[in-house]
């Protein structure tokens, strides 16, 4: 535990010797290298946000959230659908190949189960929009997103589908802390079919918690069966950080699981105090107690093979691509990429620049991907 569940310690010294893809002191920072000039998935036409990456039939298929019509980040929860991309490489770039949810549907995670070999894809939404807005016209209002979300999940024998009618994920128990708004869903499948779900929700009873600014860790026998709280508290206490021991806006959102043969592992994207510079890691033995490390866990500063740098405004939605599960445990192995939703720094002084529509750097919204240390 004192080198954060990634490495051991050392046999001299007050130091850790680190996994790959791991670094630091206390092993609690990510090992982001230089980065191809071309990796992640960037379409002309239409922004995206972040998405999940999966290994199968000798390519890799990043599934990621994508705005139809040409809108922009600020529609997210009406705009929104699931796209498929392919490459020949973990780091892209990704080309577009096919719609598998229409909008709404948002925050894609994809996994393949040891204990049945199907493809899950879990998400926000149930891709069931009638009428999606059209950006293409003057008339549509930037910054309005969907009231409220709810976390569903769609099967398939094959990353290619077909996928099935997404299902809404329901929860047996609730707390003060994780009672509503039930979204951002990461999965972990185990071999005999159980679920680890790692979610963002609402607060019933602190108004300073209403955003839905919380992550908990819920536990299913079955992909389909109702998933029952660890733990009644969140992963991150309220007040964890001392300099800011008061967050109006919540505290985590955009979590990302995993288990391997140390224990449990959590990526966030705070929003505690401010959307800049919030990456978050937490970790634990058993999936009810939890940790959270106070360094920012990666950087939002970007360096490039060509030779340039970058630093982006906002880099959210982290996950991480791994070079194999174990099919016998269904533990995670050796990390080597991250992929974020990034948007340089906004022109202007409306909403809509806030959320990183354009600007003037970037252009739209994207979807990068760092390789890690090996």
């Amino acid at each position: 535990m004192d080198c954060s569940l990634n490495g051991d310690c050392a046999k001299e010294g007050d130091a850790c010797v680190c996994d790959a893809g791991w670094k630091g002191k206390r092993c609690d920072l990510l090992d982001v290298k230089i980065t191809p000039d071309t990796a992640g998935y960037r379409n002309e036409s239409f922004a995206s946000w972040g998405g999940n990456i999966i290994y199968e039939d000798g390519k890799y298929h990043l599934f990621v959230a994508q705005f139809v019509n040409e809108c922009p980040l600020g529609l997210w929860g009406l705009a929104s659908s699931i796209v498929r991309t392919q490459s020949d490489s973990y780091l892209g770039p990704f080309e577009y190949q096919e719609t598998v949810v229409s909008a709404f549907s948002h925050n894609p995670t994809i996994r393949k189960s040891p204990y049945d070999g199907k493809f899950y894809l879990f998400m926000i939404g149930a891709g069931d929009s009638e009428d999606p807005p059209d950006c293409r016209e003057d008339s549509v209002a930037l910054g309005e997103v969907l009231e409220e979300s709810s976390i569903h999940v769609s099967r398939a024998d094959s990353v290619h589908g077909p996928w099935s009618k997404p299902k809404a994920v329901t929860f047996s128990n609730t707390s003060t802390y994780l009672c509503n708004g039930w979204t951002n869903p990461s999965p972990h499948f185990m071999p005999d079919g159980s679920v680890y779900l790692a979610f963002q929700a609402g607060s019933c009873g602190d108004p300073h918690h209403d955003t839905g600014g919380m992550v908990g860790l819920a536990y299913a026998t079955a992909w389909d069966q109702p998933f029952a709280l660890t733990s009644p508290d969140p992963v991150t206490p309220k007040n964890w950080d001392p300099i800011h021991p008061v967050c109006w806006a919540g505290v985590d959102e955009d979590p990302f699981l995993w288990l391997d043969s140390r224990g449990f592992h959590i990526l966030t994207h705070g929003i505690c105090p401010s959307g800049l510079r919030q990456a978050h890691y937490k970790f634990s033995e058993d999936g009810i107690t939890w940790r959270t490390s106070m360094l920012q866990t990666y950087h939002y500063e970007v360096a490039y093979e060509g030779g340039g740098r970058h630093f982006f405004a906002r880099m959210e939605r982290p996950q991480i691509v791994f070079k194999e599960y174990d099919e016998n445990t269904g533990l995670a192995g050796e990390p080597v990429a991250l992929v974020n939703g990034v948007c340089g720094l906004g022109v202007g002084k409306n909403r809509s620049d806030y959320e990183c529509v354009f600007d003037q750097l970037t252009g739209m919204t994207w979807t990068l991907v760092r390789p890690l240390g090996e």
